[in-house]
């Protein structure tokens, strides 16, 4: 199983929303959800991380839906 680092996360939603606020997204959303910020993080992390972006809209929603894929791929492995 191999974890996700802390930059892959940001550079997810980088094209999308610019790197500021992919930085923002991702470490608010991780204190938000109880996960600690660190250098890298599990599947399951990720899956939690995606799951608070299932109400979003737009290009966030798209590549919060492919995180997740993403996620399940490497947990599987």
């Amino acid at each position: 199983m191999a974890d996700f680092t802390k930059d892959e996360l940001y550079k997810s939603f980088t094209a999308c929303l610019g790197k500021e606020k992919a930085v923002e997204l991702v470490n608010g959303t991780l204190t938000r959800i109880g996960v600690p910020t660190k250098e890298k993080y599990s599947p399951d992390e990720v899956l939690k991380l995606c799951e608070e972006f299932a109400n979003e809209t737009g290009l966030v929603a798209v590549v919060a839906k492919l995180l997740k894929s993403q996620a399940h791929l490497r947990k599987a492995s």
